[in-house]
């Protein structure tokens, strides 16, 4: 059984990009090492430019993307806000997909969490 409390090391990441009209634009978490467990309590992703299409937001395993969530006609500067935890296992990425967004566009993806070493 998973223990919260035997975590070993805070997880803090920030990643940012630049918007290109017409294409897609995926923002990706650090992939989690071998060996470990990530749990990830929160996590946010902004458009601090113009408002886009859409965001969906996956667990990408080097395969295949898992979908989390999915927010339709994010407006400008609006914080798009994950209310569940997520777990990732070794060799998963958490990634965002920005659909309809404008060239020059600032976009941030921020993630915080736990990790520890994956059970036994």
């Amino acid at each position: 059984m998973m223990n919260v409390n035997e975590f070993d090391l805070l997880y803090r990441e920030r990643q940012t990009a630049v918007g290109i009209t017409g294409s897609n634009i995926i923002i990706r978490a650090e992939r989690v090492r071998p060996g470990r467990i990530r749990v990830l309590t929160h996590v946010s992703i902004e458009n601090k430019t113009s408002a886009y299409t859409e965001c969906r937001l996956s667990i990408y395993n080097g395969a295949t993307d898992f979908m989390l969530d999915q927010a339709i006609y994010p407006a400008e500067d609006e914080l798009l806000v994950h209310p569940k935890d997520i777990v990732l296992g070794e060799g998963d990425v958490l990634r965002a997909r920005l659909i309809g967004t404008t060239t020059g566009d600032v976009i941030e993806m921020h993630v915080i969490g736990w990790e520890m070493p994956r059970m036994r």
